[in-house]
């Protein structure tokens, strides 16, 4: 679990370096079409959408975790995995307001070179995001179990406790009818 939270670092690391604006010489280029425009922002809008139901996920999912006893089986791991996958949400979350900060530019000048650097830098920060979605099915599932061992534990508990107070209740009413025919 240490190697894929190290691993989940690094990739959105690399991440944020490719996204540094490239140098380069600034020929005049013709303006950006309308459609080209449209099209980055539409991409842009919908994965930050996506991003925004992680948000909402993982918030959910966080209240789901905090519930879970931690002498569970897995729990750590688990609780680790979740962790570092909200902290890679949170830094693609970041990386997608600069790339907000871009597009507003790059709508701005309307050269296509940066529409067509955004776009990249887009299809790669959706990568991202196709990977914290993965991740998160993966941690809902592990969680659920989870919960599941946890209720079958208080069941377990529960019906132990009950059968305990059932014999207690049972021990005088017992005593009483044997006392009963003493007399």
């Amino acid at each position: 679990m240490v190697g894929l939270r190290w691993g989940l670092k690094l990739a959105w690391g690399l991440g944020l370096l490719a996204s540094a604006p490239l140098g380069g010489c600034h020929r005049s280029a013709p303006a950006a079409s309308a459609q080209d425009t449209a099209a980055v922002k539409k991409s842009f809008d919908e994965l930050n959408a996506r991003l925004k139901t992680l948000e909402t996920q993982f918030g959910e999912l966080r209240k789901k975790v905090d519930t879970i006893p931690a002498e569970l089986p897995n729990y750590h791991e688990t609780r680790e995995t979740f962790f570092a996958t909200e902290e890679g949400r949170g830094v693609v979350a970041a990386k997608m307001s600069m790339l907000s900060a871009r597009l507003d530019a790059a709508m701005a000048s309307k050269k296509p070179e940066e529409l067509q650097d955004l776009s990249k830098e887009l299809a790669t920060t959706e990568t991202s995001v196709g990977q914290i979605e993965q991740l998160y099915v993966t941690l809902l599932h592990q969680v659920m179990a989870l919960q599941r061992v946890a209720e079958k534990q208080q069941q377990a508990k529960d019906a132990g406790g009950n059968a305990a107070s059932k014999e207690e209740a049972a021990k005088p009413a017992a005593g009483k009818h044997r006392g009963a025919k003493a007399k």
